[in-house]
């Protein structure tokens, strides 16, 4: 073999060996960044799915809690409406009342004239019970749809005080009540003071029925939880549903709403614990040209409760999904790994490989130098 076959034959040896070897450290190479890449895709995902679980949770409950807010005020502007239509109407009627007998003294209102007047007036106001009317001692003398009946006195009543020892001149809300009439029942009055002479010798009032406006309350079917109330701005209970006793003539002017909220504004809205206990939203509102303030509460156990229900199903989803991804990621890991073996076993037979094609390579130019020695 001459000297440029034997260097062909050199080059070719190790051009195969280079090349096996430069495969082999490739493979290690690549699967080595691969695997830190497959790490750090590994710990994006996670945190970007919780992160995305725990900010979807967060908006879902600011959005459960501001839609209940507005339902809330919404049902105390629904509630205000209401009571301005139904309270306004007899307010009215106790003014026209008062101007057509403005002549006559407290004791000349007894007369069937004026009782039959007041009662006509009762019969186009469904939510009045009756119209009365009490002289300067508190001594009821005509009672609308009553000709005769037992004596009643009203001189312990607020509303009576309100006029009689505090000197209002406009129409004062009573409180919530049971009624002293021949047919009591759960109702609130309206009043008005009666001017004889310059002095205020007794009061024209009406009753009005808690029955007529627990009937549209049950109408709006906001749950057993929920209450609606009406206060006057002295802070006594004037009308709630659902109506309890221990309502009755109770005073609430201590609530924050009297002593720091009605100070901001004649509206608002506030989360508090009621009086049964439950977390509730409640929405105010001061009504305008009538001294009352409407007061909605809705519970939030109910709405905690969905929001929870809705985080864990979601939760549920996302982490389904993160397995998923996790899973696909071990896998191409796993697959890596075992790339990584197999690169490093290839390395270790290409080396042996290379170190028997340097031996053949040895023994061959040796047996050339032999027979070239042998043919000189």
């Amino acid at each position: 073999m001459g000297a440029g076959s034997r260097t062909c034959y050199t080059i070719a040896l190790g051009y195969i060996g280079y090349t096996l070897r430069d495969g082999s450290m490739r493979a290690l190479n690549i699967a080595g960044p691969a695997t830190s890449a497959l790490m750090l895709a590994s710990g994006l995902a996670t945190l970007i799915a919780l992160g995305a679980l725990a900010l979807g949770a967060w908006r879902d409950y600011t959005d459960a809690f501001k839609g209940t807010e507005q339902l809330a005020a919404q049902v105390a502007r629904l509630v205000e409406e209401h009571t301005q239509r139904y309270v306004r109407a007899p307010e009215q009627a106790l003014r026209r009342l008062d101007e057509r007998f403005a002549g006559l003294h407290v004791a000349a209102l007894t007369s069937d004239q004026v009782r039959e007047t007041a009662e006509n007036i009762a019969r186009e106001l469904p939510q009045v019970g009756s119209f009365f009317v009490a002289d300067a001692d508190g001594n009821v003398v005509m009672i609308s749809g009553f000709k005769t009946f037992a004596p009643i006195n009203v001189a312990d009543r607020q509303y009576f005080q309100a006029h009689m020892r505090e000197g209002r001149l406009d129409t004062v809300v009573g409180p919530l009540i049971r009624t002293r009439e021949p047919e009591p029942r759960h109702a609130f009055t309206i009043s008005r003071p009666l001017i004889r002479d310059g002095k205020v010798a007794g009061i024209i009032a009406a009753t009005l029925d808690l029955g007529f406006f627990a009937g549209f309350y049950r109408n709006l079917d906001l749950g057993a939880a929920a209450i609606c109330s009406i206060l006057n701005e002295d802070g006594w209970m004037v009308l709630r549903h659902p109506l309890s006793d221990e309502y009755l003539n109770r005073n609430f002017s201590f609530w924050p709403l009297f002593t720091e909220r009605l100070a901001t504004g004649p509206t608002g809205t506030f989360v508090r614990d009621g009086a049964d206990g439950i977390l509730k939203q409640f929405a105010y509102r001061h009504m305008d040209g009538l001294p009352l303030i409407i007061v909605t509460g809705l519970p939030l156990d109910g709405v905690i409760a969905e929001w929870r229900a809705r985080t864990l199903r979601n939760g549920g989803i996302v982490l389904a999904l993160l397995a998923l991804v996790q899973g696909a990621l071990w896998l191409t890991w796993r697959g890596l790994k075992r790339e990584r073996t197999l690169a490093t076993g290839l390395r270790r037979a290409l080396d042996d490989n290379v170190t028997l094609f340097n031996e053949i390579h040895h023994r061959v130019k040796n047996n050339m130098q032999i027979v070239s020695s042998m043919l000189m």
